[in-house]
């Protein structure tokens, strides 16, 4: 078995070398060999695509309380399931792909080194004011959180550029010196730096850092210039600052990852899940950090992509339910939308991200009733320990995935990974406590009640994506994936009126295969200031070619062929005034004058897409481009699902309650006796090894080739 082992720690140089012997040193026509990990709440997911194209997956309990070793138990889980040695494993492996939640859970959690925010005198409290307004405007009595820095470590600096970014005045260095004095003695070991309009002139902030890491050796510090340059002093300032806060931990975490890693024979390059969807070396991981923000859920969305383009369609909702969480996200005409004003913990990070809506509705999400006796589902979970009451171990409090139990649609006697076993006594009791009792109802019925919460939760979240951003759910499939949506897609499908629904053989660890085929990616922002109006195309496209050499040059640090990348360009516009911007794509050419006027009317459409409103006269501004440059990874072709085997365990039937309490035998069929081509009529569930999908009365299931589901919704 893997261990964590402390072993010298080597150079990220040797991360870069061997990118590029990947890039070079496959075989014309032989399929690499790629591992994706992806840590969840409660469980931590990997898949594997072998030399002959075949997808293997695994899980494996996740260990909050040592995540290194989560993740090594992973890798001991797949080696197990394909019948090898780990560290055979790592050694053949060409590419370690991770996605982690370390640095939002440290957001979430608030537990983080101690940050001092150095600042332009007068102006510590950005953080504090926020955007000068409620997110929620309804939400009268709710707090914003506090921020991530205390005010007595928010320290003015006497230094000034202007709009234009120009120097007013200098930078004062003693106050500099003063300040580190006064953030080391108080046990600050991590610094963030931003300035008025340091993202047009980053001179002092860059000299700021200078002084800092001198008289602070070995603190991590970072300016707000070289994490987001771009108008608006607060969300600037609040994702350096969270980059700062979560930068230590997620330094320590991937320098042990790789450690132990190595120490297990791995020797191919490890890269990061960004919170883009795309993927990164460590030493963009530990210098931002807080682009990995999103970094599993945002590699699912990638996976969804390729899935859409297997299942010949432009249009996927893609619903992620694991133990902790329900994520939604969409892919419309082929694209995956994406912002850079999102929120984590409720701080702001303005990098970009997938566009995903994240509930606290999973298969662990208790269920209670409160005290207005109303029953409540989430956002609080069970965890990986102790879990689910029907775990076994030592939880007392009912969950959905209990609530599943007791209707029949989870099997009592179910072995999980981790050597987990379903026990319904146990989910009787929890459920029988806490809900039936207070409801006065029966345990069945208190357990249909928390699946009817549960879904009509999850239905609101989809609604957010598709509905309320002029999108048709009916037009798109759903994807159900992570190991607890397979049993709710049917539900799903008919709140949202969408006809058919398809789950992937891999569901069960679909972001962990997303790292598989998700591409390399680098991005950055560059401010222009302008207008439509009088649009200087020339100004946009220098700005273009400064940050296409920036990433060429970043590129090909870390692996060969940056040149042959994939480039893509947006603006970001908004009406003048307002502070609602749109991101308008450019056309892959030098941009000419002409452009100005289909800039303009893209930019109203998307307008009246999303609020049902454009102002044809108004003055539409820019404010900045910002550039992707992708190298795709190799074209990700799962082998053929084998052949039906109708030994492989025996078909059985199992009582099962549906809503409004009817009650029927329902036939369970084992996924492994699935042949390409079978159909099977609801209501019936498939088991297979980390998933069961639960057909309604009049839904039809299809499997395809590659051992996936499509379901056609009854009505």
């Amino acid at each position: 078995m893997l261990a964590t082992r402390r072993v010298a720690h080597r150079v990220v140089a040797r991360d870069r070398g061997r990118l590029r012997r990947e890039a070079t040193a496959r075989p014309r026509g032989v399929t690499h060999r790629y591992i994706g990990v992806d840590v969840g709440g409660t469980f931590t997911d990997i898949a594997y695509l072998d030399g002959s194209g075949r997808l293997w997956q695994a899980k494996s309990p996740s260990r909050p309380d040592d995540p290194v070793q989560g993740v090594l138990d992973a890798v001991d889980a797949l080696a197990a399931a394909i019948g090898t040695l780990a560290r055979s494993l790592l050694e053949s492996c060409d590419r370690f792909a991770h996605g982690s939640t370390i640095g939002t859970n440290a957001l979430l959690t608030r537990r983080g080194p101690g940050v001092a925010f150095l600042t332009t005198a007068g102006f510590r409290d950005t953080l504090a004011m926020r955007r000068g307004h409620r997110d929620n405007v309804w939400a009268f009595r709710e707090p914003d959180p506090a921020p991530l820095v205390p005010r007595h470590r928010r320290i003015g600096i006497r230094e000034r550029i202007d709009a234009k970014g120009g120097v007013i005045e200098q930078l004062r260095e003693d106050d500099v010196e003063h300040a580190c004095a006064e953030a080391a003695a108080d046990g600050v070991t991590s610094f963030a730096i931003g300035f008025l309009f340091g993202y047009l002139n980053p001179v002092h902030e860059e000299r700021a850092a200078e002084i800092v890491r001198a008289r602070v050796p070995g603190a991590f510090v970072t300016i707000s210039s070289g994490v987001v340059a771009a108008i608006g002093e607060y969300d600037r300032f609040s994702t350096t600052v969270v980059n700062a806060f979560v930068g230590p931990t997620v330094g320590t975490y991937l320098r042990d990852l790789e450690t132990a890693l190595s120490a297990g024979g791995l020797r191919g390059p490890i890269v990061i899940a960004q919170s883009s969807g795309g993927l990164a070396d460590l030493a963009t991981g530990r210098a931002l950090p807080a682009s990995l923000a999103l970094s599993g859920p945002a590699a699912g969305v990638a996976a969804a992509r390729w899935q859409a383009n297997a299942l010949a369609t432009e249009n996927v909702i893609s619903v992620d339910m694991g133990g902790t969480s329900f994520d939604v996200a969409v892919v419309a005409n082929g694209r995956i939308a994406t912002r850079h004003d999102a929120q984590v913990g409720g701080h702001h990070i303005a990098l970009p991200m997938v566009d995903v809506h994240t509930i606290g509705t999973g298969g662990g999400s208790l269920a209670r009733v409160d005290r207005g006796g109303f029953l409540r589902v989430g956002p609080e979970g069970a965890g990986s320990v102790p879990g689910p009451a029907g775990y076994g171990r030592g939880g007392r409090r009912p969950t959905v995935t209990d609530a599943n139990l007791v209707v029949g649609r989870l099997r009592d006697g179910m072995r999980l990974p981790g050597g987990v076993v379903l026990r319904r006594d146990l989910a009787l009791a929890a459920i029988g406590q806490h809900v039936a009792q207070p409801l006065v109802r029966s345990i069945e019925d208190a357990a249909i009640g928390i699946l009817a919460v549960a879904t009509a939760q999850m239905a609101d979240a989809m609604r957010i994506m598709t509905v309320e951003r002029g999108l048709d759910p009916r037009n798109f499939t759903l994807l159900a994936v992570g190991g607890a949506a397979p049993q709710h897609v049917s539900d799903l499908a008919r709140a949202l009126g969408a006809t058919r629904a398809y789950v992937p053989s891999t569901a069960s660890v679909f972001c962990a295969q997303g790292m598989l085929s998700a591409d390399i990616e680098w991005s950055a922002v560059h401010p222009v200031e302008g207008s439509l109006d009088q649009f200087e195309e020339n100004a946009l496209n220098r700005a273009i070619a400064t940050l296409v050499g920036r990433g060429r040059e970043a590129l090909a640090a870390w692996l060969v062929g940056a040149d042959g990348g994939r480039i893509t360009a947006t603006l970001d516009a908004r009406y003048a005034g307002r502070h609602r911007e749109f991101s308008l794509d450019l056309p892959n050419r030098p941009l000419a004058a002409e452009d100005a006027t289909t800039l303009r009317q893209a930019f109203n459409q998307m307008s009246l897409d999303r609020f049902g409103h454009a102002d044809p006269d108004a003055t539409v501004e820019h404010t900045a481009v910002r550039v992707t440059l992708a190298i795709p990874s190799p074209r990700l072709t799962v082998a053929a699902a084998a052949s039906g085997d109708r030994s492989a365990g025996a078909e059985s039937r199992r009582r099962v309650v549906f809503a409004g309490g009817a009650i029927d035998e329902v036939r369970v069929v084992p996924g492994r006796r699935l042949a390409d081509g079978d159909c099977l009529d609801g209501p019936a569930m498939v088991e297979d090894a980390f998933t069961t999908t639960v057909l309604l009365p009049g839904d039809r299931l299809r499997v395809d080739a590659t051992g996936g589901y499509l379901v056609e919704i009854g009505s």
